[in-house]
Protein backbone atom coordinates (compact mmCIF):
# COMPACT_ATOMS: atom_id res chain seq x y z
CA UNK A 1 0.00 0.00 0.00
CA UNK A 2 1.29 3.11 -0.98
CA UNK A 3 1.14 6.75 0.42
CA UNK A 4 -1.87 7.62 -2.50
CA UNK A 5 -3.30 4.12 -1.97
CA UNK A 6 -3.29 4.81 1.90
CA UNK A 7 -4.98 8.33 1.51
CA UNK A 8 -7.86 6.18 -0.71
CA UNK A 9 -8.56 3.36 1.38
CA UNK A 10 -9.19 5.48 4.71
CA UNK A 11 -11.54 7.40 3.15
CA UNK A 12 -11.73 10.31 6.17
CA UNK A 13 -8.99 12.24 4.35
CA UNK A 14 -10.68 15.37 2.36
CA UNK A 15 -10.57 14.90 -1.33
CA UNK A 16 -8.90 18.70 -1.56
CA UNK A 17 -5.97 17.10 0.37
CA UNK A 18 -5.57 14.09 -1.46
CA UNK A 19 -5.71 17.03 -5.11
CA UNK A 20 -3.20 19.10 -3.27
CA UNK A 21 -1.09 16.04 -2.91
CA UNK A 22 -0.89 15.26 -6.21
CA UNK A 23 -0.11 18.66 -7.15
CA UNK A 24 2.41 19.94 -4.76
CA UNK A 25 5.79 21.28 -5.19
CA UNK A 26 8.51 20.17 -2.86
CA UNK A 27 9.67 22.89 -0.37
CA UNK A 28 12.66 23.17 1.36
CA UNK A 29 12.40 22.28 5.17
CA UNK A 30 14.87 23.30 7.88
CA UNK A 31 13.28 21.56 10.58
CA UNK A 32 12.06 18.06 11.75
CA UNK A 33 8.65 17.54 10.88
CA UNK A 34 6.76 14.27 10.57
CA UNK A 35 7.76 11.94 8.47
CA UNK A 36 7.64 13.34 4.54
CA UNK A 37 7.90 10.50 2.30
CA UNK A 38 5.83 12.16 -0.26
CA UNK A 39 6.55 15.70 0.31
CA UNK A 40 3.02 15.90 0.24
CA UNK A 41 0.95 17.85 2.83
CA UNK A 42 -0.95 16.04 5.21
CA UNK A 43 0.88 12.91 4.29
CA UNK A 44 2.66 12.06 7.55
CA UNK A 45 -1.24 11.98 9.24
CA UNK A 46 -2.22 9.54 6.55
CA UNK A 47 0.65 7.54 7.67
CA UNK A 48 -0.48 7.70 11.30
CA UNK A 49 -3.81 6.61 10.72
CA UNK A 50 -3.03 4.04 8.23
CA UNK A 51 -0.72 2.56 11.36
CA UNK A 52 -3.51 2.18 13.79
CA UNK A 53 -5.47 1.13 11.09
CA UNK A 54 -3.23 -1.51 9.99
CA UNK A 55 -2.66 -2.62 14.07
CA UNK A 56 -6.72 -2.93 14.11
CA UNK A 57 -6.46 -5.77 11.31
CA UNK A 58 -3.82 -7.77 12.11
CA UNK A 59 -2.36 -9.25 8.70
CA UNK A 60 -2.90 -5.73 6.81
CA UNK A 61 -4.84 -5.75 3.26
CA UNK A 62 -3.20 -4.32 0.00
CA UNK A 63 0.17 -4.40 -2.14
CA UNK A 64 2.75 -2.24 -2.64
CA UNK A 65 4.32 -1.47 -6.08
CA UNK A 66 7.42 0.66 -5.39
CA UNK A 67 8.81 2.41 -8.62
CA UNK A 68 12.93 1.76 -7.99
CA UNK A 69 12.84 -1.73 -6.06
CA UNK A 70 12.54 -2.45 -2.42
CA UNK A 71 10.17 -4.59 -0.49
CA UNK A 72 6.43 -5.34 -1.55
CA UNK A 73 3.93 -4.96 0.26
CA UNK A 74 2.93 -8.74 0.92
CA UNK A 75 0.53 -11.60 2.49
CA UNK A 76 2.44 -11.77 6.26
CA UNK A 77 2.83 -14.89 5.29
CA UNK A 78 5.45 -14.57 2.24
CA UNK A 79 6.75 -11.60 4.15
CA UNK A 80 9.56 -12.85 5.91
CA UNK A 81 10.89 -14.66 2.70
CA UNK A 82 10.37 -11.72 0.94
CA UNK A 83 12.39 -9.42 4.08
CA UNK A 84 14.93 -11.70 3.58
CA UNK A 85 15.95 -11.21 0.28
CA UNK A 86 15.06 -7.37 -0.54
CA UNK A 87 16.66 -5.85 3.07
CA UNK A 88 19.47 -3.76 2.18
CA UNK A 89 21.32 -0.92 3.70
CA UNK A 90 21.92 0.90 0.38
CA UNK A 91 19.98 0.95 -2.65
CA UNK A 92 21.33 -0.89 -5.68
CA UNK A 93 23.09 0.91 -7.70
CA UNK A 94 20.55 1.29 -11.21
CA UNK A 95 18.41 3.03 -8.63
CA UNK A 96 21.34 5.37 -7.75
CA UNK A 97 22.12 5.90 -11.37
CA UNK A 98 18.44 7.30 -11.61
CA UNK A 99 18.78 9.29 -8.86
CA UNK A 100 21.51 11.01 -10.04
CA UNK A 101 20.21 11.27 -13.81
CA UNK A 102 17.08 12.79 -12.24
CA UNK A 103 18.04 15.09 -9.53
CA UNK A 104 21.40 17.91 -10.37
CA UNK A 105 24.19 18.34 -7.76
CA UNK A 106 23.07 21.90 -8.32
CA UNK A 107 19.88 21.64 -6.05
CA UNK A 108 21.65 19.96 -3.09
CA UNK A 109 23.13 23.78 -3.08
CA UNK A 110 19.23 25.09 -3.26
CA UNK A 111 17.81 23.35 -0.61
CA UNK A 112 20.69 23.25 1.99
CA UNK A 113 21.22 27.20 0.82
CA UNK A 114 25.00 26.52 1.00
CA UNK A 115 26.75 27.00 -2.93
CA UNK A 116 29.38 24.12 -2.20
CA UNK A 117 26.69 21.81 -0.89
CA UNK A 118 26.43 18.33 -2.72
CA UNK A 119 24.18 15.09 -2.54
CA UNK A 120 26.08 12.04 -1.33
CA UNK A 121 25.59 9.75 -3.83
CA UNK A 122 27.74 6.85 -2.39
CA UNK A 123 25.81 6.26 0.42
CA UNK A 124 21.74 6.00 -0.84
CA UNK A 125 19.56 4.17 1.68
CA UNK A 126 16.28 2.97 1.44
CA UNK A 127 13.77 3.65 3.55
CA UNK A 128 11.63 1.05 5.19
CA UNK A 129 9.04 2.11 7.89
CA UNK A 130 6.93 0.32 10.82
CA UNK A 131 3.83 1.30 9.08
CA UNK A 132 3.01 -2.79 8.87
CA UNK A 133 3.22 -2.92 12.70
CA UNK A 134 -0.01 -4.68 14.12
CA UNK A 135 -1.42 -7.29 16.84
CA UNK A 136 0.22 -9.79 15.67
CA UNK A 137 3.84 -8.82 15.05
CA UNK A 138 6.42 -10.44 16.88
CA UNK A 139 9.56 -8.73 15.80
CA UNK A 140 9.92 -5.18 13.78
CA UNK A 141 11.32 -6.73 10.71
CA UNK A 142 7.54 -8.58 10.52
CA UNK A 143 6.54 -4.95 10.65
CA UNK A 144 8.93 -3.45 8.08
CA UNK A 145 7.31 -1.82 4.18
CA UNK A 146 9.40 -0.12 2.31
CA UNK A 147 8.54 3.68 1.06
CA UNK A 148 9.57 3.98 -2.23
CA UNK A 149 11.72 6.34 -0.92
CA UNK A 150 15.19 7.01 -0.26
CA UNK A 151 17.34 9.06 1.72
CA UNK A 152 21.05 10.80 1.84
CA UNK A 153 23.29 12.73 3.00
CA UNK A 154 24.18 16.87 2.13
CA UNK A 155 27.51 17.48 2.20
CA UNK A 156 29.74 20.25 2.39
CA UNK A 157 33.47 21.05 3.31
CA UNK A 158 33.54 17.95 4.92
CA UNK A 159 30.46 18.46 7.26
CA UNK A 160 26.41 16.70 6.87
CA UNK A 161 24.35 19.87 6.40
CA UNK A 162 21.28 17.37 6.46
CA UNK A 163 19.42 14.85 5.03
CA UNK A 164 17.55 14.96 2.01
CA UNK A 165 15.19 12.65 0.77
CA UNK A 166 13.51 11.46 -2.57
CA UNK A 167 10.38 10.35 -4.30
CA UNK A 168 9.28 9.09 -7.60
CA UNK A 169 6.80 12.02 -8.95
CA UNK A 170 5.24 12.09 -12.38
CA UNK A 171 7.88 9.56 -13.36
CA UNK A 172 11.08 10.88 -11.99
CA UNK A 173 13.04 11.49 -8.90
CA UNK A 174 12.66 14.28 -7.10
CA UNK A 175 13.55 15.53 -3.46
CA UNK A 176 10.58 15.93 -1.16
CA UNK A 177 12.36 16.58 1.82
CA UNK A 178 15.59 18.54 3.02
CA UNK A 179 16.19 18.48 7.09
CA UNK A 180 18.54 20.61 7.95
CA UNK A 181 21.17 19.52 10.81
CA UNK A 182 20.85 15.71 10.58
CA UNK A 183 23.73 13.99 10.46
CA UNK A 184 22.91 11.38 8.28
CA UNK A 185 26.46 10.64 7.12
CA UNK A 186 27.82 10.13 10.75
CA UNK A 187 24.88 7.55 11.65
CA UNK A 188 25.92 5.86 8.26
CA UNK A 189 29.49 5.51 8.92
CA UNK A 190 28.32 3.62 12.16
CA UNK A 191 26.25 1.25 10.99
CA UNK A 192 27.62 0.06 7.90
CA UNK A 193 26.72 -3.39 9.04
CA UNK A 194 23.35 -2.77 9.78
CA UNK A 195 20.26 -4.44 7.88
CA UNK A 196 18.69 -1.01 6.83
CA UNK A 197 17.36 2.18 7.27
CA UNK A 198 13.94 2.24 9.15
CA UNK A 199 11.64 5.14 10.14
CA UNK A 200 9.31 4.14 12.79
CA UNK A 201 5.88 5.57 11.97
CA UNK A 202 4.32 5.60 15.34
CA UNK A 203 6.57 7.58 16.61
CA UNK A 204 6.76 10.50 14.22
CA UNK A 205 9.47 8.91 11.82
CA UNK A 206 11.97 8.93 14.54
CA UNK A 207 14.81 7.13 12.13
CA UNK A 208 17.80 4.53 12.53
CA UNK A 209 19.23 1.41 12.24
CA UNK A 210 17.80 -2.23 12.16
CA UNK A 211 20.40 -4.92 12.65
CA UNK A 212 19.66 -8.81 13.57
CA UNK A 213 16.21 -8.62 11.23
CA UNK A 214 14.43 -11.81 12.14
CA UNK A 215 16.85 -12.71 15.11
CA UNK A 216 18.55 -10.94 17.66
CA UNK A 217 17.14 -7.72 16.64
CA UNK A 218 18.43 -4.53 17.66
CA UNK A 219 17.57 -0.86 16.98
CA UNK A 220 20.52 2.14 16.84
CA UNK A 221 18.46 5.58 16.94
CA UNK A 222 20.02 7.84 13.97
CA UNK A 223 18.60 10.85 16.08
CA UNK A 224 17.97 12.61 19.40
CA UNK A 225 14.60 11.45 20.45
CA UNK A 226 12.06 13.30 22.69
CA UNK A 227 11.29 12.42 26.13
CA UNK A 228 7.35 12.21 24.97
CA UNK A 229 8.57 8.54 23.29
CA UNK A 230 11.72 7.41 24.67
CA UNK A 231 14.52 9.27 26.13
CA UNK A 232 17.37 8.07 23.43
CA UNK A 233 19.74 9.63 21.65
CA UNK A 234 21.59 9.95 18.41
CA UNK A 235 23.61 6.36 18.50
CA UNK A 236 21.84 4.88 21.39
CA UNK A 237 20.53 1.52 20.95
CA UNK A 238 17.38 -0.88 21.94
CA UNK A 239 16.93 -4.04 21.33
CA UNK A 240 14.14 -5.11 19.00
CA UNK A 241 11.51 -6.51 21.29
CA UNK A 242 12.06 -4.22 23.79
CA UNK A 243 11.01 -1.27 20.81
CA UNK A 244 8.57 -3.54 19.35
CA UNK A 245 6.36 -3.03 22.49
CA UNK A 246 6.75 0.73 22.77
CA UNK A 247 5.40 0.84 19.94
CA UNK A 248 2.44 -1.84 19.59
CA UNK A 249 1.52 1.11 22.85
CA UNK A 250 2.02 4.06 20.72
CA UNK A 251 -0.71 2.32 18.27
CA UNK A 252 -2.71 1.32 20.46
CA UNK A 253 -3.32 4.46 22.36
CA UNK A 254 -3.60 6.32 18.58
CA UNK A 255 -6.48 3.51 17.79
CA UNK A 256 -8.28 4.34 21.35
CA UNK A 257 -7.22 7.76 20.71
CA UNK A 258 -9.36 8.26 16.99
CA UNK A 259 -12.17 5.79 18.20
CA UNK A 260 -12.89 8.22 21.47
Amino acid sequence: MNAWQVMEALGEIDGALVQEAAEYSPKRQNRKKSMVLAGAVGLAAALCLAAWALWSAPGGTGRQEAEGGGMPYTEQSAQEELCAEALSLFAPQEVVQQIMRDIPQSEAAEWAGEADARFDFDAVLPVYSTIGLNGSSDSLFSALRFEGAYSLSVLSGGRCLGRATVVRHEGKWVVAEFLAGYDLAAAVEQNRQADCYVVLAQWNGAAGFLSGAGAEETFAFAEDLPGYYASCRAGDEMAGQALLELLKEEAQRAEEDAEG
